[in-house]
């Protein structure tokens, strides 16, 4: 059994305001030989048709695309006669793509963060100028918390084998420039992996599919303390920070953690000392770089 001719029948489409248009095209398919020993395979007969590959081109409307196509036989009580069917309409970047090269799907939203205790303030206008939280004599205020808004990107790819380097990467924070964010800035929150098999050009693609959650800080994750104490190192000694009482004309010790700077008591603000709890992986081997 072979394919003696094709003809294509009227073609039809459909549209309307605020809608896809979808268009068709049909084809009669006639065969040779005896249909009923020697079957036209449905390869044959759509590769015959010539209606083309995924996502070809309709020939009028040229946005839009083959997405799908049937068969059926026995056409008109004919059991030479076959008829396909292809519809075509507008298609998203990745749908013509096989499962393993299509880009990654970035997207982004503002998220709640947690109430987290308050230690420093910008000074100034801009953010470049961080200081410790303290009153005008210089005493920390105690049990003052704010919530932070966080940015959350969620990041969907495709992986050829199981992706260990995500899996193994749950509430790491970024070792490097990651989508134009600073290090120590982006906190991978988990990911969501799960096998997946998908029919692509009459094949069975097995791959992992991943949608992960990034957390973008833009002070940071790392965490910013201010230096303060009870106790100070002079000489190589630690040794109990002093206040002078006035009213008895002695000096004190503390009753208050007062500010330290380089391990030495200080009068005036104390610096902020930078310490990272969460351990680092480099992001963009991981998750890649966002489009442009």
């Amino acid at each position: 059994m072979g394919v003696s001719t094709i003809h294509e029948l009227a073609r039809s489409a459909e549209g309307a305001l605020g809608s896809n248009t979808v268009a068709k095209r049909r084809f009669a398919v006639v065969l040779t030989d005896d249909t009923i020993t020697n079957a036209t395979t449905h390869g044959t007969i759509f590769t015959a048709a010539g209606v083309g590959q995924w996502g070809t081109a309709h020939p009028e409307f040229a946005f839009l695309r083959l997405f799908k196509v049937s068969l059926q036989e026995n056409l008109s009580d004919n059991p030479y006669h076959v008829e396909v069917t292809a519809e075509y309409r507008v298609l998203g970047a990745n749908e013509t793509l096989a499962p393993l090269s299509r880009p990654a799907q970035w997207q982004f939203e503002q998220v709640t963060g947690e109430r987290i205790p308050a230690l420093y303030y910008f000074d100034g206008g801009g953010n470049g100028n961080t200081l410790p939280l303290t009153n005008s004599a210089g005493d920390f205020f105690e049990g003052l918390t704010y919530e932070e808004a966080l940015t959350q990107a969620t990041i969907t790819k495709n992986y050829s084998t199981r992706p260990d380097g995500v899996i193994q990467s749950f509430g790491f924070i970024n070792s490097d420039s990651f989508a134009g964010a600073a290090t120590h800035t982006c906190k991978h929150a988990g990911s969501t992996i799960s096998q997946v098999s998908e029919e692509w050009a009459n094949a069975i693609v097995n791959y992992w599919k991943v949608e992960s959650k990034i957390l973008f800080r833009s002070t940071s994750w790392n965490l910013l303390i201010p230096d303060v104490g009870f106790n100070q190192v002079v000489g190589g000694q630690k040794r109990r920070c002093m206040v002078f009482d006035f009213q008895n004309a002695e000096w004190v010790p503390s009753p208050n953690p007062v500010g330290l700077s380089n391990g030495a008591q200080i009068d005036g603000a104390p610096t902020l000392l930078t310490r990272r709890v969460i351990p680092e992986v480099a992001f963009t081997p991981l998750f890649g770089s966002p489009p442009a």
